[in-house]
Formats: C-alpha cells, structure tokens, sequence
C-alpha cells in the first residue's frame, strides 16, 4: 500500500545524501522526509484509525525508517524515544488519533463559531 511510495521517496533521499555530508544536509532532508511522511501517512486519518493492528504496525515501521533517515542513526537503533524528542514526531497511532481529534475539534468549534 503506502510503504511502497514512501519507501521509494525515503531511498531518494538517502542516496542523495552522501556520508561525507556533501549532499543535502540534515534541515533540508527532515524536510523532504516530513514532507513525504505528510503526504502520504497523514492522508485520510479516518481509514487509518480503522486499520488491524498488523496494518498499523507496518505504518510504524516505515516512519521509524524515515526518522532514523533524518537522524542518520544505524539500522538497529531505538529510534522512538529520539523521534519523540528530536523530531517532534508522534507514533503512527497517535498521529492517527492526534489528527481525528484535531479535525474534530476544528469542525465543533467553526459549526459553534458560525451560530453566535
């Protein structure tokens, strides 16, 4: 399904960024990456929440590759804790119910914003 897409965006950019440093460096490829990761895991949220737990769980797996890209940590390497901390980025399901509350909330609050 997405990991495909992704996987193929995230090993562009690993290519093009050499070990010397030379190619792009870390602010341009955590851009690149949270922009990939963006549009294609954070796409339709509300089938996301729905999915089995073995479904999610290959989600997560391709945002720790992508944060482990950004970080440049090796292959084996704990990589939540530093997601969490250096990257700002939540776990696959708690984006997932992140965002489904956040559209909620902004769809409540403009429906009670446009009747007062």
């Amino acid at each position: 399904m997405y990991e495909g897409s992704v996987g193929y965006g995230l090993g562009w950019v690993d290519e093009n960024r050499p070990m010397d440093n030379s190619g792009l460096t870390v602010d341009t490829a955590r851009s690149l990456v949270w922009a990939l990761v963006n549009s294609r895991l954070d796409y339709c949220n509300a089938l996301f929440a729905t999915l089995p737990a073995g479904q999610m769980s290959r989600l997560q797996s391709v945002l720790w590759v992508a944060a482990r890209l950004v970080l440049q940590l090796p292959r084996g390497a704990a990589v939540s804790s530093a997601m969490r901390i250096s990257l700002h980025w939540l776990n696959f399901p708690q984006r997932v119910t992140y965002k489904l509350c956040l559209l909620t909330y902004e769809n409540v609050f403009m429906v009670w914003h446009r009747t007062t």
